[in-house]
């Protein structure tokens, strides 16, 4: 049996790894679930924050510039959490279309202290603000449109159409939803390949989303890197954001227009700009079951939150 031989087959066993540790990675992949078949995607995150990007870009202390007049209820202390249980949900409709869903729950904590000059003397407010209930909820429909077999490195392309129900809570303290339906278009890809021989993959994805209301719509990126630890671990980097178009109007956090204090709104869902990092672990306990913990860290933004998560995740194929 010649070298050359030899060589040949060991390339194609390692494409047939590479496409194989892809599919059972069962976690946002471009590959369409076979008919019949299910994705049980079960994760809790944990956002805190204790700063905030400026509609400038800049970070400043949480809710530090409450008023346009900054001597005028100077608000100190902030911090806020959120907390999101959420399951997503696949469904492989046919060979080539998946249909999937996302619905969570989400608890909002914020505390801050605010000053107030009754008569010039300095006052100090403890402020808390709850919230909790359902998000809205998502539905995309996923049909794989590339799928070549021959190269050397496999690569999928899909599209993925979407639309946003408005189930979230709009009277809640801390409004859980916009109240509107929105609508969103993705491209997907996803790549396998090597890294000094170890089997690795690259999924990204660019998409448009068309906001009810006078929100503003929004752009979004999303690309990760996996490599293979070992045969059942992923080490998972990736970077994703969103960016709000245009002149940025309904800003997250404490709008920053004079107001008592009392009728100050805090906003989670309005316009805004941000990228993060993801530096992410994945244990494949069986082709169809594995354990993700996710950590996540805010670089940049206008009129957003700055901040950790951790998230962890489990992922069911059934």
């Amino acid at each position: 049996m010649s070298i050359r031989f030899i060589g040949f087959k060991a390339s194609l066993w390692l494409c047939f790894v590479a496409s194989t540790l892809a599919q059972e990675r069962a976690f946002w992949s471009v590959k369409p679930l076979q008919p019949n078949q299910s994705l049980f995607w079960i994760s809790t995150s944990y956002f805190d924050a204790t700063e905030e990007f400026a509609v400038a870009g800049f970070r400043r202390d949480l809710f530090r510039v409450a008023t346009t007049d900054e001597t005028s209820f100077p608000v100190t202390d902030a911090r806020f959490i959120d907390r999101v249980v959420a399951l997503h949900y696949e469904y492989g409709y046919s060979r080539k279309l998946t249909i999937a869903g996302y619905l969570g729950f989400r608890g909002i904590s914020t505390t801050y202290t605010e000053t107030d000059y009754p008569q010039g003397v300095p006052t100090f407010l403890a402020k808390i603000i709850r919230s909790s209930g359902f998000t809205d909820l998502w539905l995309w429909g996923r049909y794989e449109l590339l799928n070549p077999i021959r190269l050397k490195f496999p690569f999928r392309l899909a599209a993925q159409a979407g639309v946003k129900l408005p189930t979230g809570d709009i009277l809640a303290p801390v409004p859980l939803g916009t109240g509107m339906l929105d609508y969103e278009a993705r491209l997907l890809g996803e790549l396998t390949f090597f890294v000094n021989r170890i089997p690795a993959y690259l999924v990204f994805d660019a998409g448009y989303r068309l906001r009810g209301g006078d929100y503003k719509d929004q752009t979004l990126y999303r690309a990760e890197l996996g490599l293979s630890a070992a045969q059942e671990v992923l080490l998972r980097v990736g970077l994703s954001g969103l960016a709000s178009l245009g002149k940025l109007g309904r800003l997250i956090g404490i709008g920053e227009i004079p107001r008592p204090a009392a009728t100050r709104p805090l906003n989670i869902l309005g316009d805004e700009r941000y990228g993060q990092i993801t530096l992410g672990l994945q244990a494949n306990f069986s082709p169809t079951f594995a354990v993700l913990v996710d950590y996540q860290r805010r670089l940049y933004g206008n009129a957003t939150f700055f901040g950790e998560s951790v998230q962890v995740s489990v992922a069911l194929l059934r």
